[in-house]
């Protein structure tokens, strides 16, 4: 009881992703996206800000990478961005070039360019899926593309989670490992409600 106080007394965090699925259908030039967050998203709360509650951005790449360098000089090396950040406007998910160049501010971007394309979603839980095309996403080819994504919330990512993972390749599951800080904040918690208990036992 007391460790569940304690969880509960901690500061939220951003919803964190699970795994994400994602299936290339050449033929129709297209990629599906699955995406498994570790509680339901609350896509439709916003603060003053107008920022959602819950959100996730994904960042696609040319080819497959193999760290977080991805985001470098300012996501130079993204060809799109998918923006959950905008699901609560009620138009689906947009898909939006990296920089902007038309010069025309749109307050609903975020700071990136253009809309490509808008996606329909479904969510079910803590599960949302989508469809989005490979031109829209900046990749043609045969070959595996990447990705990377995150997770915020009311536009601040998790302290305790990684801010950015960008490993992820098409046709494949991503999964993120668990950050190594998180195991001594839980061990923290449950060694600290073991000594209370034992304290209590003590004191009976």
């Amino acid at each position: 009881m007391l460790l569940g106080w304690l969880l509960l007394a901690a500061p939220s965090w951003a919803v964190p992703i699970d795994w994400i699925d994602s299936t290339v259908n050449q033929q129709a030039q297209t990629v599906s996206f699955t995406i498994r967050f570790a509680a339901k998203p609350d896509f439709y709360t916003v603060d003053a800000f107008n920022r959602q509650a819950d959100s996730f951005q994904l960042f696609s790449f040319d080819t497959p990478m193999k760290d977080e360098s991805g985001l470098a000089g300012g996501c130079i090396l993204c060809t799109s961005i998918t923006r959950g950040e905008e699901i609560h406007y009620g138009d689906g998910i947009p898909v939006r070039a990296v920089f902007d160049t038309t010069g025309i501010f749109d307050p609903r971007s975020g700071g990136w360019g253009s809309i490509l394309e808008i996606d329909p979603f479904v969510q079910h839980g803590e599960t949302i899926s989508f469809t989005e095309s490979l031109q829209a996403i900046g990749h043609t080819g045969s070959s595996p593309f990447g990705y990377g994504f995150l997770t915020t919330e009311f536009g601040a990512s998790s302290p305790i989670a990684y801010p950015f993972w960008g490993r992820c390749a098409s046709d494949s599951r991503c999964a993120v490992p668990i950050p190594d800080m998180v195991w001594p904040t839980v061990a923290g918690m449950i060694g600290l409600a073991c000594l209370v208990a034992w304290r209590r036992k003590r004191k009976a």
